[in-house]
Parts: structure tokens; sequence; C-alpha cells
């Protein structure tokens, strides 16, 4: 629940009377400067989280260690944070 109250608190959607989210105008454009400066890296992709999930679900399963899935997303989420970083003005200017 709390990632839900922080993307309603920083305007990112609106919930409307029915409970469905719908999202704004800044929402909308963070969105599209994400994926358009991360690409396929986009933290807006279902391929990173999708990928954590299986990690997760084999850690349970014993087929990975829990420490190798930490390090390789820990890369993987500074990787994604230095190439944001790099490319801010390409974002600020989407």
């Amino acid at each position: 629940h709390e990632h839900i109250k922080k993307i309603i608190e920083r305007t990112y959607v609106i919930k409307n009377k029915e409970g469905r989210f719908h999202p704004t105008g800044l929402g909308v454009g963070l969105v599209a400067g994400f994926d358009s400066v991360l690409r396929s890296n986009s933290l807006t992709k279902p391929r990173l989280r999708a990928e954590l999930e299986k990690d997760l679900s084999d850690i349970c399963k014993q087929i990975k260690e829990k420490s190798s899935v930490r390090q390789k997303f820990l890369r993987q989420f500074q990787q994604i944070y230095f190439d944001a970083k790099n490319r801010i003005t390409e974002l600020a200017t989407e």
C-alpha cells in the first residue's frame, strides 16, 4: 500500500469514485520519459520485475542463492540509476 500511497501523493495518478486509478499528465510524461531514455531497461517495463519474481521463486525452491540474486539485482538497479542520471537532461527535455 505504501507504493500506491506515494504515486497518489506525487500526483502520478488520481483515484476516481469507483476506486480506479488514472494517470495524470505528469504520470504519463514520467513513463514516456523513462521509456525513451532507458529504453529496454525502463522501470516501467515488466521484464525486470518478471526476472526478479522468477529469481525469488528460485530462491524459495533452493535453486538460487539469496546473496547472488541480491547482488545481481543491485547491479542492475545501480546501472539503471546511473543510466538515468547520465541522461537526465534528455529526460528533462522529453
